[in-house]
């Protein structure tokens, strides 16, 4: 269960994950079995919160929600663990409450974004790297005609929360997880635009290999992230391109 949530954490999708504990009067005696929750949860979670008595949980859970779709550097998600003493199931409870919106997805910085479109005048020397949701399949279309209008291939990162793939839409080669394999995929750039991706780094260090997969001297461009709204952005570059999907 923790390497999933360690997964997800890292993927930047929204989980709400629900632990139980002992009862709130129960805690106060250190029982056996007492441990601690939080410090547990919260390597593995973005949000963490401890409910404190029954007439709080429906607050509490709608947070949760929430804390949940807010959008993080790795995704459109975060990981929220709330924990729930026993009595907290138990006890009179309030009136349902409705969970408030996520903050706005942020939009890309000018200057990043010129910085990109110069970049793409290069041509098959520039690398979309793409994750996050912006392998969703109205944003890879578009990151798609974006690679088609100006020869800049596109690649998805190695691991990846969810691809949508099928008939009619575009293929996305992955980076590959053996190091000599992606530092082969990526030596021939001399630019990689990260658009829900970031800079690409290996999954271990070895002897005499490099961590950082970028090429020596490439420009890395980071137009964006998982907290930036991913399809408008591709979009607005896609306009700027010339693009149509």
């Amino acid at each position: 269960g923790l390497a999933n949530l360690h997964n997800a954490r890292k993927a930047g999708t929204p989980i709400v994950n629900i632990v139980g504990e002992h009862t709130t009067q129960h805690l106060a005696h250190d029982a056996p079995l007492t441990s601690d929750t939080e410090g547990v949860a919260r390597p593995m979670s973005h949000w963490v919160l401890t409910g404190r008595n029954s007439l709080g949980i429906a607050a509490d859970g709608a947070a949760a929600i929430t804390a949940a779709r807010t959008a993080c550097a790795a995704g459109p998600g975060q990981v929220a663990t709330l924990i729930l003493p026993a009595d907290t199931a138990w006890g009179p409870g309030s009136a349902p409450m409705v969970p408030p919106p996520p903050p706005a997805r942020l939009p890309a910085e000018p200057a990043m974004m010129a910085c990109a479109i110069e970049a793409l005048r290069d041509g098959d020397r520039t690398l979309i790297f793409l994750g996050a949701d912006a392998v969703r399949a109205e944003a890879l279309t578009l990151a798609s005609a974006i690679s088609v209008r100006t020869g800049a291939p596109i690649m998805g990162r190695t691991s990846l929360a969810r691809v949508e793939r099928g008939a009619g839409r575009p293929l996305l080669p992955r980076l590959p997880y053996p190091i000599d394999q992606s530092l082969a995929a990526l030596g021939g750039f001399r630019c990689i635009i990260l658009i829900g991706a970031p800079d690409p780094v290996a999954f271990f260090g070895y002897p005499g290999k490099p961590s950082r997969l970028a090429p020596d001297g490439a420009q890395i461009i980071a137009l964006c992230d998982g907290r930036h709204d991913c399809l408008s952005i591709l979009a607005e570059l896609a306009e700027a391109v010339g693009a149509r999907a």
